[in-house]
């Protein structure tokens, strides 16, 4: 004669304990990384209700990546990677050009070599027109 299977109530305390501790852990390995977005240029829509901010922003003092974000205007840009664009690489290096071609357009221009990890076309209201150009030899 078999027994039916039934689970120890050790090993279903366990399951549930676990199963409360893994998000717990997820979130203190995302916040023991150290990140600081550094405010590099602001440009304010024509009718000034938004900004196009381009930031930089630098994790565990390695990782560097070029930002931009829209916010309404005078808003800080959130702790968090840019709401519309991102790149690997510092923003010294990625050659980003960002200007307002409407009130709700905003045009940014980058190197095509550039390596993009984020790239919206819109935010709220917002349009972007992105354009990569590949750079001249010389």
């Amino acid at each position: 004669m078999t027994r039916p299977h039934t689970t120890h109530p050790t090993c279903r305390a366990s399951v549930a304990a676990l199963a409360l501790l893994l998000p717990l852990l997820a979130a203190c390995a995302v916040a023991g990384r150290r990140c600081e977005n550094t405010e590099l240029l602001r440009r304010p829509a024509p009718d000034g209700a938004y900004d196009a901010v381009l930031f930089g922003r630098t994790c565990d003092e390695q990782a560097t990546s070029t930002n931009l974000s829209v916010v309404f205007e005078g808003a800080r840009v959130s702790e968090d990677i840019g709401n519309l664009f991102q790149a690997a690489g510092a923003p010294d290096t990625t050659a980003l050009s960002v200007a307002w071609a409407g009130a709700r357009r905003l045009v940014v221009r980058y190197p095509a070599e550039l390596t993009v990890l984020k790239r919206d076309t819109t935010f709220r209201e917002v349009r972007v027109r992105y354009e990569a150009a590949r750079l001249s030899g010389g």
